[in-house]
Order: structure tokens, then sequence, then C-alpha cells
């Protein structure tokens, strides 16, 4: 038996893709919810619920066995259904951004190759790893980007 997707959940999808921007993907949980991310590399995370509408920052760290794990800090949470639209709206879209300028602030720029480059693909504070195998002669263990 499927349950049908109530209506305003859908304008609610189609609310948060819209401030996560062209870059979005979503998955959907057997449970009902979805998970959005938007940004490539990855910025927001955004899950969606029948009642709650939670929002992370998108974090990832490398794990012992050279796989990237995200590990997302949450921003915030907001029980939609009890807001007036108006009023929750401005709260995701709010959140949402306070939460794509944190991870973009996390960001630097290599000294080789000068573009702007998330944590997790840096191999120091100032060099990607793209340009430490390329200039620094840094292996990796079978990472691949």
């Amino acid at each position: 038996m499927t349950t049908a997707i109530p209506e305003d959940f859908e304008e609610w999808m189609a609310f948060i893709a819209a401030h996560l921007g062209t870059r979005t993907s979503h998955d959907l949980e057997p449970g009902g919810s979805v998970y959005l991310t938007g940004g490539d590399p990855p910025l927001v995370v955004v899950r969606l619920t029948r009642n709650i509408i939670t929002v992370w920052e998108y974090a990832a760290a490398w794990n012992d066995a050279d796989a990237l794990v995200p590990a997302p800090i949450r921003i915030g949470a907001i029980a939609w259904r009890r807001l007036p639209p108006p009023a929750a709206r401005s709260a995701i879209a709010a959140l949402i951004d306070a939460a794509r300028e944190s991870r973009l602030s996390t960001f630097a720029v290599c000294r080789f190759c000068a573009r702007r480059i998330a944590p997790e693909w840096l191999h120091e504070d100032d060099v990607c790893q793209d340009c430490a195998t390329e200039h620094l002669g840094v292996v990796y263990g079978g990472r691949r980007r």
C-alpha cells in the first residue's frame, strides 16, 4: 500500500529545491521522508518529513579506509505544520542560507590551481589533493576524486 504524498509536502519539496539551487539531488527514504542536497560539491542537506524540516551544513571526512564519509552539521529544524506558511518558508530559507554561507566559509583557494576547494579535498590548508599529487608528489591510497 502506497501512501499519497500530501500536496503541501510536494510544495515544500519544490520550495526547498529552488532555494538549494540548480544542482540539487534528492533521495526518498522508506519512511516517506526526503533528503535534498544542494551544490556541487555539496553545500546544504535538507530533510523533509511530514512534520519537520531539518537543515544541515554539508561536511565530510576521510575514514581509515580512504572513503569519504558524510558528517553533516545540524543548523536547525522547523516544525513546519505548526507555523503559518509564510513564517515557515522564511525560517527555512534563512536556515538554508546560513548553512550555505557557513559551508562556503570553509573552502580554501589552492595556491597552485587557484580554485576554491572544499575542505575534504584539501591536502594542506592551501593545496588541493589534485595539486598535491601533481606538484608535491603525494600518492593517495586508492582515493580517487
